[in-house]
């Protein structure tokens, strides 16, 4: 879904921080973006690097916004993914960004994973296919999260 967003982008000045190649590899079609990898142990399922050394990279920078895939979302439990290691990764992302933006279609709700991310009102934006149920609409109502 992040690479989606990627190939979607215009060229603009924009520094992006990202730890999926595939993202990586969209936006160097662009010649205003800057892209920096952030460094860890790659994933050959989800290309893209995690670990400890990718939560520690995260821990000195901060983000205007991040914008997050994610495996599974279920009502009380929120959003989650099958990685451990990527669930912390992306938690610490949570916490060092100013806006956080879920990219999530509707066939990840309702849909369990292992590992949590974070909650419906630790985030301000759901980007989706427009096929959510009424009550996951009204539970973003409820968490004062803009659903687009």
């Amino acid at each position: 879904t992040t690479t989606a967003l990627a190939s979607a982008m215009e060229d603009m000045d924009l520094l992006v921080f990202t730890n999926s190649l595939t993202v990586a590899s969209e936006l160097s079609r662009l010649d205003h973006v800057k892209t920096f990898v952030i460094g860890g142990r790659l994933t050959r399922y989800s290309k893209s690097t995690i670990g400890a050394r990718a939560v520690e990279a995260v821990r000195s920078l901060t983000f205007d916004r991040v914008f997050l895939g994610v495996t599974g979302y279920q009502r009380g439990e929120g959003f989650s993914c099958g990685s451990d290691d990527e669930a912390v990764f992306k938690s610490k992302l949570v916490e060092r960004s100013h806006k956080c933006v879920v990219l999530m279609d509707s066939s990840k709700e309702g849909r369990p994973s292992t590992f949590r991310v974070c909650d419906l009102p630790s985030v301000d934006v759901v980007g989706s296919d427009g096929g959510l149920s009424n009550d996951f609409v009204a539970a973003c109502e409820d968490a004062d999260v803009t659903l687009l």
